[in-house]
């Protein structure tokens, strides 16, 4: 056994061109022929095994349905019109509203008025 430590330091050296052609020979005369191939298929096997297992874990695209982006376009729409049409305007329906209230109140207090007045002799 050697006890000599390699070099960390050294450049990594690229397998030659002979190496390549010869690990690669299709001719079935190079004794790495054998175990080339079966590593191939084994990188093939874990490549489609890895695509499966993405496929499975890969999420669903959203389903969304027209009518609910209509619904919300159309909501959007709708907002943005009444928006335009009372910005800035005094908001009539409310202050018809407080004023009817307003009238409601005071024949309300007249009318009590009237009922204490009748009630108060006795």
């Amino acid at each position: 056994m050697s006890t000599e430590q390699p070099n960390i330091h050294l450049e990594p050296v690229a397998p030659s061109v002979e190496f390549m052609t010869h690990a690669g020979d299709t001719s079935g005369r190079t004794a790495d022929h054998a175990a080339w191939i079966k590593d191939i298929e084994e990188r093939k096997a874990r490549s489609a095994a890895f695509e499966a297992k993405r496929q499975q874990l890969k999420s669903e695209a959203p389903k969304l349905e027209v009518g609910h982006i209509d619904a919300a376009l159309n909501a959007l729409h709708d907002a943005d019109e009444d928006f335009t049409q009372s910005f800035g305007k005094p908001n009539t329906e409310l202050l018809t509203q407080r004023q009817l209230v307003a009238e409601l109140t005071a024949r309300l207090s007249e009318e009590q008025a009237k009922l204490d007045a009748i009630e108060a002799p006795r």
